[in-house]
């Protein structure tokens, strides 16, 4: 078996994909970007402690299940469930972040932000052991910078910078474009 190696993994432009690949592109694309969509809309009505939080968090956590179906389709039900659990603690996170910032609870801020990063760090452990291609740290480094992200948009609805936000999502919505196009590369990579 080959050693873990991200020289091995092709570029972009060296990738000709076909009809099959381009799907499974699309579907990673596509449940990484909604990642991006949802999480921002329960952010929104979490902070303005709208009703709504609570459909936004329900569409959110499916997020989860979705993403538990597609890896189940490479990886089986036993690892699909593993990153299910995973999964949901990371996406699930901001919760806590937001009730401590609103709550001006400085404590809960610290260790929920200390959590999510901990659940980034297992996320990332998870997914490089179940592909070659997949680099644990190019993982941590995709997932930090999307943890990033989100701290800086909770802060600026927080502080109403709207400008400042909607800046920040056209970042979060390119970072998990190439998070779903990373994933789709090490699945192909490996001949899945």
């Amino acid at each position: 078996m080959p050693l873990k190696n991200q020289n091995t993994l092709p570029t972009p432009e060296e990738m000709c994909y076909n009809f099959e690949q381009l799907n499974i592109l699309s579907l990673f694309q596509r449940l990484w970007t909604q990642l991006s969509v949802f999480m921002r809309a329960y952010i929104n009505t979490a902070i303005d402690r709208s009703p709504r939080v609570v459909f936004n968090a329900e569409r959110l956590l499916a997020m989860s299940s979705d993403f538990r179906n597609a890896i189940m389709l490479f990886y089986g039900p036993e690892l699909a469930d593993r990153f299910n659990s995973l999964f949901t603690a990371f996406i699930g996170r901001p919760t806590n972040i937001i009730e401590g910032i609103l709550s001006n609870n400085q404590e809960q801020l610290n260790e929920s932000v200390r959590n999510w990063y901990r659940d980034a760090d297992e996320l990332a452990n998870f997914l490089a052991s179940l592909n070659l291609y997949w680099d644990e740290f190019q993982w941590k480094s995709l997932l930090y910078r999307y943890i990033q992200l989100k701290l800086q948009m909770i802060t600026s609805l927080v502080a109403k910078d709207y400008h400042r936000e909607i800046q920040i999502y056209d970042r979060v919505f390119d970072l998990t474009t190439t998070m779903g196009s990373y994933m789709t590369r090490g699945l192909i990579a490996q001949g899945i």
